[in-house]
């Protein structure tokens, strides 16, 4: 698919080329740059690879060592992942820690894996080992948890994503650019319940840009245009 498109997007790239349409819209040439399908292809490929670390779901390769290399990562990330549990830690007869080194070699792998500063999360974990893991995680070692929290456990909340980005992207709705399906669809899927979003502080952004508000009586009334074809017919109704 990263070099020979499948047999939909021939169709689709045969249509836009001859009648600049797809599905019965007419397309228009905008300020957006073609994208690189192959570029694009490839490089979700990498982070679903990245992301989907299991051993045993529908994107293991049937390939025999695919399947080895991705059981010896994904057993190697929950080594590094157990070393963050106080119950895995090594103590002394007097119930301090034994030694103070232990699971820094799996911090640094998981803190290269999510790309988060080595020294500061290292030296925070031996301040939390130091603490027998009875205090507050220290600040900056909380970046990791919340990095690891990430991890997927399945690709259902992709697949939803998906189906979300399909229902923004209607027929109706085919000039939308790509920053703006990506604002839409990230306060889609992550965004708060109607009920609990505060609108004041963009409403006061909007007018602070010199916009009218919703009762400015210098903004142009609307005319309301009725259709009275079938003002008969509604007093029958």
């Amino acid at each position: 698919m990263a070099t020979d498109p499948g047999p939909k997007l021939t169709d689709a790239l045969k249509e836009i080329k001859n009648k600049m349409s797809y599905k019965n819209v007419i397309l228009h040439s905008g300020k957006v740059s073609k994208i690189n399908s192959a570029q694009f292809y490839k490089s979700l490929a990498n982070n679903l690879k990245s992301r989907m670390m299991t051993s045993s779901s529908s994107n293991v390769s049937r390939n025999e060592k695919n399947r080895q290399d991705n059981d010896k990562t994904f057993k190697n990330l929950l080594d590094n992942i157990e070393k963050l549990n106080p119950k895995n830690w090594p103590l002394s007869n007097d119930g301090q820690i034994e030694n103070i080194q232990f699971g820094d070699y799996n911090i640094r792998n998981l803190c290269q894996q999510f790309q988060i500063d080595e020294k500061s999360t290292i030296q925070n974990f031996r301040i939390y080992k130091m603490d027998l893991g009875k205090k507050e995680i220290p600040e900056d070692l909380k970046p990791l948890y919340k990095s690891i929290a990430t991890i997927p456990a399945s690709i259902s909340e992709c697949e939803r994503n998906f189906s979300s980005m399909n229902e923004i992207m209607s027929p109706l709705r085919t000039s939308l650019n790509i920053k703006t399906v990506a604002a839409l669809l990230f306060i889609n899927c992550v965004g708060p319940p109607l009920t609990k979003f505060e609108p004041e502080k963009y409403v006061r952004s909007w007018l602070l840009n010199g916009r009218h508000s919703a009762d400015d009586t210098a903004s142009r009334k609307r005319n309301q245009k009725c259709d009275k074809t079938y003002e008969s017919l509604w007093r029958l109704l």
